[in-house]
């Protein structure tokens, strides 16, 4: 998302991204956008953490007429809040809320206090889906600030007509971890002739692996790693269902499914509070479970491997969705859009201020 927003051009702006990242680098793009590398020295609780970062981000703020925040980033977030204790900046805020923080009870309430105090300052505060605005713990507290951008990561796709006849694999993609619902797919496969594949790496893989045995179904997954981009685009045009299982609110969204759309490959996903029955929508382009459901999952499994003309209905509709929503270019012109307004009020205020002295 970053990289498509470093893309936008325009002669009203000058756009520069700043991160943490393994190396000190800065490039300039074509689009004349400006990308300022800080090498992040250590991590704390998952949290990047740099010394040099905060000298480079006080230099960026002073001039500044926007701050575009991409939530989480709790070095950025809490620096701007400490800045702001004894500095009075001419930037407006601009928030994308990506996700609420789920097990991470050590600074929870710490990381509550100071985002809560970034949203009050802010301009606008930008979810990626409705269930988001709708459902997040602090979005319910600034409503009046929220808009919807829905996040792409991708550009156009463009494949021929997909075959919905002969039904071949269930496919996954996306990290090994806990909160994608993996355990509950594997169960879900017993009794069923079906093979999944599987494309990602983590942490929990061994320990799925291990589950599959004890469930007898380790015949029928393949393990797929990492692979390119070019074998994961024939994954999506050889399987005939995109299992996305996720079981906690840290999926925010799940713009695999979005990416599995553009093929037009139907979708099981599972009903959680944020965006993910909202990118595909039960009976439109997915069938939507109950997360942690092992059973519910392995009906909806049977039902769409049964039914060609299900798996054709949920395919193309998952495509002409695509289309209209998930554009990137809609995104960055949605951005556009954004930055010019904010920027206008700003400097108005800014002059207004002026005056008034």
């Amino acid at each position: 998302m970053v990289r498509a927003l470093a893309e936008i051009h325009d002669d009203q702006l000058e756009i520069t991204v700043l991160v943490l990242g393994n190396t000190f680098e800065t490039k300039t793009r074509s689009t004349g956008t400006i990308i300022r590398i800080v090498k992040k020295q250590f991590s704390l609780l998952r949290v990047p953490f740099s010394f040099k970062f905060p000298f480079v981000f006080w230099k960026e703020l002073r001039t500044a007429d926007i701050v575009h925040f991409h939530q989480p980033f709790p070095v950025g977030e809490w620096l701007f809040i400490l800045f702001s204790w004894f500095h009075t900046f001419r930037s407006s805020v601009i928030i994308t809320y990506h996700s609420d923080l789920v097990n991470q009870r050590l600074f929870h309430k710490i990381y509550y206090w100071f985002i809560r105090q970034l949203c009050r300052k802010a301009t606008l505060i930008i979810a990626t889906s409705e269930p988001m605005k709708e459902n997040s713990a602090i979005l319910k507290l600034f409503k009046n600030k929220v808009q919807v951008i829905p996040i792409v990561e991708h550009g156009p796709i463009s494949v021929s007509p997909r075959n919905y006849d002969q039904f071949s694999f269930y496919l996954f993609v996306g990290r090994l971890v806990y909160y994608k619902g993996l355990r509950y797919a594997i169960e879900a496969l017993k009794n069923t002739n079906s093979t999944l594949v599987l494309v990602g790496i983590g942490p929990l893989e061994n320990e799925l692996r291990a589950f599959a045995l004890s469930q007898s179904v380790e015949k029928q997954i393949i393990w797929k790693g990492s692979v390119s981009d070019k074998e994961l685009q024939k994954l999506y045009l050889d399987a005939s269902v995109l299992l996305f299982p996720s079981i906690e609110i840290t999926e925010a969204m799940g713009l695999v499914q979005a990416e599995a759309m553009a093929y037009g490959l139907p979708i099981i996903n599972t009903s959680l509070p944020t965006g993910v029955p909202w990118v595909a929508r039960h009976e439109m382009e997915a069938i939507t479970v109950v997360p942690k459901d092992s059973n519910a999952l392995h009906h909806a499994m049977i039902q769409i491997a049964e039914d060609k003309s299900l798996r054709e209905e949920l395919g193309t509709n998952g495509r002409k969705r695509y289309e209209e929503l998930f554009s990137i270019e809609r995104m960055k012109e949605e951005y556009k859009k954004v930055y010019l307004l904010v920027r206008k009020n700003n400097l108005q205020r800014l002059q207004n201020d002026a005056d008034i002295k």
